[in-house]
Protein backbone atom coordinates (compact mmCIF):
# COMPACT_ATOMS: atom_id res chain seq x y z
CA UNK A 1 0.00 0.00 0.00
CA UNK A 2 1.19 3.51 -0.83
CA UNK A 3 0.59 5.76 2.16
CA UNK A 4 0.87 9.53 2.59
CA UNK A 5 1.10 11.06 6.08
CA UNK A 6 0.50 14.81 6.03
CA UNK A 7 1.69 16.45 9.24
CA UNK A 8 4.00 13.62 10.27
CA UNK A 9 6.10 15.89 12.50
CA UNK A 10 3.21 16.28 14.94
CA UNK A 11 2.37 13.99 17.84
CA UNK A 12 -0.21 11.89 16.03
CA UNK A 13 1.48 11.97 12.64
CA UNK A 14 4.72 10.78 14.21
CA UNK A 15 3.05 7.78 15.83
CA UNK A 16 1.19 6.87 12.65
CA UNK A 17 4.50 7.03 10.78
CA UNK A 18 6.11 4.85 13.47
CA UNK A 19 3.34 2.28 12.98
CA UNK A 20 4.40 1.81 9.36
CA UNK A 21 8.13 2.18 9.91
CA UNK A 22 9.01 -1.53 9.96
CA UNK A 23 6.34 -2.72 7.53
CA UNK A 24 8.04 -3.58 4.26
CA UNK A 25 4.71 -4.06 2.50
CA UNK A 26 4.03 -0.31 2.52
CA UNK A 27 5.66 2.65 0.83
CA UNK A 28 5.25 5.83 2.88
CA UNK A 29 5.54 9.48 1.88
CA UNK A 30 5.92 11.68 4.96
CA UNK A 31 5.05 15.37 4.57
CA UNK A 32 5.62 18.12 7.11
CA UNK A 33 4.39 21.69 7.25
CA UNK A 34 6.87 24.38 6.17
CA UNK A 35 6.78 25.98 9.62
CA UNK A 36 7.97 22.89 11.53
CA UNK A 37 9.98 21.04 8.88
CA UNK A 38 13.38 19.54 9.62
CA UNK A 39 16.25 19.45 7.09
CA UNK A 40 15.54 16.86 4.42
CA UNK A 41 11.78 16.78 4.98
CA UNK A 42 9.29 16.80 2.14
CA UNK A 43 7.25 19.91 2.87
CA UNK A 44 3.88 21.16 1.72
CA UNK A 45 1.38 23.87 2.61
CA UNK A 46 -2.04 22.19 2.46
CA UNK A 47 -3.72 25.53 1.79
CA UNK A 48 -1.74 25.79 -1.47
CA UNK A 49 -3.77 23.52 -3.73
CA UNK A 50 -1.29 23.39 -6.61
CA UNK A 51 1.64 22.68 -4.32
CA UNK A 52 -0.29 19.92 -2.56
CA UNK A 53 -1.32 18.22 -5.80
CA UNK A 54 2.19 18.52 -7.29
CA UNK A 55 3.73 17.01 -4.14
CA UNK A 56 1.37 14.08 -3.63
CA UNK A 57 -0.22 13.16 -6.96
CA UNK A 58 2.93 11.63 -8.56
CA UNK A 59 3.22 9.27 -5.57
CA UNK A 60 -0.16 7.69 -6.38
CA UNK A 61 -1.40 7.14 -2.81
CA UNK A 62 -3.85 4.44 -1.75
CA UNK A 63 -4.39 6.00 1.67
CA UNK A 64 -3.83 9.55 2.93
CA UNK A 65 -3.63 10.48 6.61
CA UNK A 66 -4.29 14.17 7.29
CA UNK A 67 -2.72 14.99 10.64
CA UNK A 68 -2.24 18.68 9.79
CA UNK A 69 -4.42 21.24 11.55
CA UNK A 70 -4.47 24.61 13.29
CA UNK A 71 -4.97 23.31 16.85
CA UNK A 72 -4.01 26.29 19.02
CA UNK A 73 -7.42 26.90 20.55
CA UNK A 74 -6.84 30.40 21.93
CA UNK A 75 -4.83 31.54 18.91
CA UNK A 76 -7.78 30.60 16.70
CA UNK A 77 -9.86 33.25 18.47
CA UNK A 78 -7.38 35.91 17.34
CA UNK A 79 -6.87 34.54 13.84
CA UNK A 80 -10.08 32.96 12.59
CA UNK A 81 -9.02 33.42 8.97
CA UNK A 82 -5.97 31.19 9.42
CA UNK A 83 -7.98 28.65 11.41
CA UNK A 84 -10.53 28.29 8.63
CA UNK A 85 -7.86 28.29 5.91
CA UNK A 86 -6.04 25.34 7.44
CA UNK A 87 -8.97 23.46 8.99
CA UNK A 88 -11.41 23.92 6.10
CA UNK A 89 -9.69 25.00 2.88
CA UNK A 90 -6.80 22.64 3.59
CA UNK A 91 -9.24 19.79 4.14
CA UNK A 92 -11.11 20.59 0.92
CA UNK A 93 -7.82 20.48 -0.98
CA UNK A 94 -6.82 17.14 0.53
CA UNK A 95 -10.28 15.65 -0.05
CA UNK A 96 -10.21 16.70 -3.71
CA UNK A 97 -6.70 15.28 -4.03
CA UNK A 98 -7.83 11.97 -2.54
CA UNK A 99 -10.78 11.82 -4.91
CA UNK A 100 -8.61 12.46 -7.96
CA UNK A 101 -6.10 9.81 -6.81
CA UNK A 102 -8.91 7.37 -5.93
CA UNK A 103 -7.38 7.23 -2.46
CA UNK A 104 -9.09 6.89 0.88
CA UNK A 105 -8.62 9.70 3.41
CA UNK A 106 -8.22 9.46 7.18
CA UNK A 107 -8.98 12.82 8.78
CA UNK A 108 -9.08 13.98 12.41
CA UNK A 109 -11.45 16.31 14.21
CA UNK A 110 -12.04 17.18 17.85
CA UNK A 111 -14.23 16.82 20.92
CA UNK A 112 -14.45 20.62 20.84
CA UNK A 113 -17.21 20.44 18.22
CA UNK A 114 -19.56 19.90 21.22
CA UNK A 115 -20.88 22.45 23.73
CA UNK A 116 -20.33 20.28 26.81
CA UNK A 117 -23.90 20.43 28.11
CA UNK A 118 -24.23 16.64 28.32
CA UNK A 119 -23.26 14.68 31.40
CA UNK A 120 -22.57 11.40 29.60
CA UNK A 121 -20.16 10.57 26.78
CA UNK A 122 -20.91 12.04 23.37
CA UNK A 123 -21.77 9.63 20.58
CA UNK A 124 -21.49 10.08 16.83
CA UNK A 125 -25.25 10.78 16.74
CA UNK A 126 -25.06 13.83 19.04
CA UNK A 127 -25.47 17.21 17.36
CA UNK A 128 -22.33 19.39 17.33
CA UNK A 129 -22.50 22.91 18.74
CA UNK A 130 -18.98 24.37 19.08
CA UNK A 131 -18.22 27.10 21.60
CA UNK A 132 -15.07 28.48 19.98
CA UNK A 133 -13.47 29.29 16.62
CA UNK A 134 -11.30 26.20 16.72
CA UNK A 135 -14.29 23.89 17.15
CA UNK A 136 -16.28 25.78 14.51
CA UNK A 137 -13.44 25.50 11.99
CA UNK A 138 -12.99 21.80 12.64
CA UNK A 139 -16.73 21.20 12.28
CA UNK A 140 -16.76 23.11 8.99
CA UNK A 141 -13.89 20.90 7.85
CA UNK A 142 -15.90 17.80 8.75
CA UNK A 143 -18.88 18.99 6.72
CA UNK A 144 -16.72 19.87 3.73
CA UNK A 145 -15.10 16.44 3.80
CA UNK A 146 -18.44 14.62 3.95
CA UNK A 147 -19.73 16.58 0.96
CA UNK A 148 -16.68 15.99 -1.20
CA UNK A 149 -15.41 12.46 -0.57
CA UNK A 150 -17.16 9.17 0.11
CA UNK A 151 -14.02 7.13 0.85
CA UNK A 152 -13.11 8.69 4.18
CA UNK A 153 -12.69 7.94 7.86
CA UNK A 154 -13.37 10.86 10.18
CA UNK A 155 -12.10 10.46 13.73
CA UNK A 156 -13.02 12.84 16.54
CA UNK A 157 -10.31 12.69 19.18
CA UNK A 158 -9.61 14.22 22.58
CA UNK A 159 -6.76 15.64 24.68
CA UNK A 160 -3.86 14.27 22.64
CA UNK A 161 -0.32 13.88 23.94
CA UNK A 162 2.52 11.97 22.32
CA UNK A 163 6.22 11.28 22.49
CA UNK A 164 7.00 13.68 19.62
CA UNK A 165 5.31 16.58 21.40
CA UNK A 166 3.27 19.31 19.76
CA UNK A 167 5.68 21.55 17.88
CA UNK A 168 2.97 24.12 17.16
CA UNK A 169 1.96 24.39 20.82
CA UNK A 170 5.38 24.10 22.39
CA UNK A 171 5.18 20.51 23.67
CA UNK A 172 2.14 18.85 25.25
CA UNK A 173 0.17 19.03 28.49
CA UNK A 174 2.16 16.27 30.21
CA UNK A 175 5.53 17.85 29.48
CA UNK A 176 4.22 21.29 30.40
CA UNK A 177 3.08 20.03 33.81
CA UNK A 178 6.42 18.34 34.46
CA UNK A 179 8.32 21.46 33.43
CA UNK A 180 6.16 23.79 35.55
CA UNK A 181 6.35 21.40 38.48
CA UNK A 182 10.14 21.47 38.36
CA UNK A 183 10.40 25.22 37.77
CA UNK A 184 7.77 26.47 40.20
CA UNK A 185 6.89 23.62 42.53
CA UNK A 186 3.29 24.81 42.46
CA UNK A 187 0.65 24.74 39.70
CA UNK A 188 -3.05 25.48 39.38
CA UNK A 189 -4.96 23.41 36.85
CA UNK A 190 -8.50 23.65 35.47
CA UNK A 191 -10.83 21.30 37.34
CA UNK A 192 -14.18 22.00 35.66
CA UNK A 193 -13.49 20.52 32.21
CA UNK A 194 -13.82 16.74 31.80
CA UNK A 195 -12.35 14.80 28.91
CA UNK A 196 -10.54 11.57 28.00
CA UNK A 197 -6.84 12.41 27.47
CA UNK A 198 -5.41 10.08 24.85
CA UNK A 199 -1.88 8.85 24.18
CA UNK A 200 -1.29 9.21 20.44
CA UNK A 201 0.52 5.85 20.19
CA UNK A 202 -2.69 4.18 21.39
CA UNK A 203 -4.76 6.29 19.02
CA UNK A 204 -2.58 5.54 15.99
CA UNK A 205 -2.89 1.81 16.57
CA UNK A 206 -6.69 1.95 16.70
CA UNK A 207 -6.99 4.33 13.75
CA UNK A 208 -5.12 1.89 11.53
CA UNK A 209 -7.17 -1.02 12.89
CA UNK A 210 -10.43 0.77 12.04
CA UNK A 211 -9.16 1.91 8.64
CA UNK A 212 -8.24 -1.66 7.73
CA UNK A 213 -11.91 -2.68 8.10
CA UNK A 214 -12.89 -0.52 5.13
CA UNK A 215 -15.97 0.68 7.02
CA UNK A 216 -15.92 4.37 6.15
CA UNK A 217 -17.60 7.01 8.28
CA UNK A 218 -17.47 9.00 11.51
CA UNK A 219 -15.91 7.53 14.65
CA UNK A 220 -15.27 8.83 18.14
CA UNK A 221 -11.92 7.56 19.36
CA UNK A 222 -10.44 8.37 22.77
CA UNK A 223 -8.99 6.65 25.80
CA UNK A 224 -11.28 4.80 28.18
CA UNK A 225 -12.36 6.60 31.34
CA UNK A 226 -12.42 10.34 31.90
CA UNK A 227 -10.94 12.99 34.16
CA UNK A 228 -10.51 16.71 34.59
CA UNK A 229 -7.29 18.42 33.58
CA UNK A 230 -6.62 18.81 37.31
CA UNK A 231 -7.02 15.07 37.93
CA UNK A 232 -4.80 14.36 34.93
CA UNK A 233 -2.09 16.63 36.33
CA UNK A 234 -2.33 15.01 39.76
CA UNK A 235 -1.80 11.60 38.16
CA UNK A 236 1.23 12.89 36.26
CA UNK A 237 2.85 14.08 39.48
CA UNK A 238 1.88 10.91 41.34
CA UNK A 239 3.36 8.57 38.74
CA UNK A 240 6.58 10.59 38.40
CA UNK A 241 6.97 10.94 42.17
CA UNK A 242 7.20 14.71 41.91
CA UNK A 243 6.34 16.71 45.02
CA UNK A 244 4.29 19.52 43.53
CA UNK A 245 1.61 21.69 45.11
CA UNK A 246 -1.09 20.99 42.51
CA UNK A 247 -4.35 22.81 43.14
CA UNK A 248 -7.62 23.20 41.21
CA UNK A 249 -8.89 26.31 39.50
CA UNK A 250 -11.96 27.13 37.43
CA UNK A 251 -11.98 27.77 33.70
CA UNK A 252 -12.88 31.39 34.44
CA UNK A 253 -9.86 31.74 36.73
CA UNK A 254 -7.54 30.36 34.05
CA UNK A 255 -8.09 33.46 31.93
CA UNK A 256 -8.07 31.61 28.61
CA UNK A 257 -9.52 33.52 25.66
CA UNK A 258 -11.53 30.72 24.05
CA UNK A 259 -14.53 29.07 25.68
CA UNK A 260 -14.15 25.35 26.32
CA UNK A 261 -16.84 22.70 26.79
CA UNK A 262 -17.12 21.67 30.45
CA UNK A 263 -17.71 18.06 29.39
CA UNK A 264 -16.35 16.59 26.16
CA UNK A 265 -15.88 12.90 26.88
CA UNK A 266 -16.26 10.82 23.73
CA UNK A 267 -17.95 7.42 23.58
CA UNK A 268 -16.00 4.90 21.50
CA UNK A 269 -18.73 2.24 21.64
CA UNK A 270 -19.07 2.27 17.85
CA UNK A 271 -15.88 0.19 17.84
CA UNK A 272 -17.96 -2.67 19.24
CA UNK A 273 -19.78 -2.91 15.90
CA UNK A 274 -16.43 -3.59 14.23
CA UNK A 275 -15.32 -6.11 16.84
CA UNK A 276 -12.50 -3.79 17.92
CA UNK A 277 -11.54 -3.35 21.55
CA UNK A 278 -11.56 0.22 22.95
CA UNK A 279 -8.39 2.13 23.72
CA UNK A 280 -7.02 1.28 27.16
CA UNK A 281 -7.73 3.48 30.19
CA UNK A 282 -6.11 6.90 30.14
CA UNK A 283 -4.11 6.06 33.28
CA UNK A 284 -2.48 3.09 31.53
CA UNK A 285 -1.70 5.20 28.48
CA UNK A 286 -0.18 7.92 30.64
CA UNK A 287 2.03 5.46 32.52
CA UNK A 288 3.27 3.99 29.24
CA UNK A 289 4.00 7.47 27.87
CA UNK A 290 5.97 8.46 30.97
CA UNK A 291 8.05 5.27 30.71
CA UNK A 292 8.81 5.87 27.03
CA UNK A 293 9.90 9.44 27.80
CA UNK A 294 12.10 8.28 30.67
CA UNK A 295 10.16 10.12 33.37
CA UNK A 296 9.57 6.93 35.38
Amino acid sequence: MRIVIIGFRGQLGNDIAESFGSDGDNEVLEISGPDIAQPGDTTCDITDRDQLFDTVRPFGPDRIFNCAAFTQVDACENDADSAFMVNVVGVVNIADLAKECESELIHFSTDYVFNGKKDEPYTEDDAPDPLNIYGASKLAGELALKRRLQKHFLFRVSGLYGVAGSLSKGDNFVETMIRLGKEKGSVRVVADQRLAPTFTADLAEKVIEVADTGKYGLYHLAASGDCSWFEFAKEIFSLTGMEVDCGPQSTAESGRKANRPPYSVLSSKKLDELGIKPIRHWREGLADYLKRKGHI
